[in-house]
């Protein structure tokens, strides 16, 4: 335990060992990983926590309640079709692309599409786990005009309200079949997006991107 620094109050060999003990039966899939939100420390080489930004993870440890807690909402009739007008252009939408469907390397192609179709892509990688049946179109509360676009350009997807979330995040599903271009119309279709997007926005999501979560059980060392 030499190589080991700890806290005082488990300094000792035997706590140390009865701390390790206590989580035999804890299950990976109850372990989650997340990478914190990170600034540059200044010398070339390394990086350090942003605590303002981390705040928001040590709180939701202080309080013991999931990082992520999506909460399921419904913008269109019962046949799931959407019948209002689109109002947010696709260049004025942040997204997050992940890959939740199986299949390697669709989110990045899914990527490129999007943002041929005017979309601006800011991340893109793997979701939690890889056997999501529905494509899903997250969204952070008061962005739900935007996620509306970017919905209707993933047909069968489902609108999910995240309070986490930090751009429009498309998780692709097992039922992914492509992406078609959306129709913007009404009066307001030229109009900015749920919030004005600015440089320092869009480098704040970049960063807050990365801390999306996932579960020791779905953790491959190759």
């Amino acid at each position: 335990t030499s190589s080991l620094t700890t806290d005082p109050g488990l300094a000792e060999r035997d706590v140390l060992q009865q701390t390790a003990l206590s989580l035999r039966s804890v299950q990976p899939g109850d372990i989650t990983f997340l990478t914190m939100p990170w600034i540059e420390r200044g010398d070339g080489a390394n990086v350090v926590m942003d605590e303002q930004r981390a705040a928001r993870v040590w709180q939701s440890i202080a309080d013991d309640v999931p990082w992520k807690k999506p909460r399921r909402t419904s913008s269109s009739d019962s046949t799931g079709a959407d019948t209002e007008a689109l109002t947010v252009s696709p260049s004025n939408i942040l997204v997050t692309v992940l890959n939740g469907s199986g299949v390697a390397g669709r989110a990045g192609e899914t990527s490129q599409v999007l943002g041929t179709a005017g979309f601006v892509i800011v991340n893109v990688g793997d979701a939690d786990r890889s056997d999501y049946v529905r494509t899903q179109v997250r969204y952070a509360p008061g962005s739900l005009e935007s996620a509306r676009t970017v919905a209707a350009a993933l047909p069968g997807s489902e609108l999910i309200e995240d309070a986490n979330a930090t751009t429009v995040t498309i998780v692709l599903g097992q039922d992914f079949t492509g992406v078609v271009d959306p129709t913007i119309g009404g009066p307001e279709a030229n109009a900015q997006p749920d919030a004005a997007l600015t440089d320092e926005d869009l480098d704040d999501v970049v960063d807050d991107a990365i801390t999306d979560s996932t579960t020791a059980d779905t953790v491959r060392c190759d």
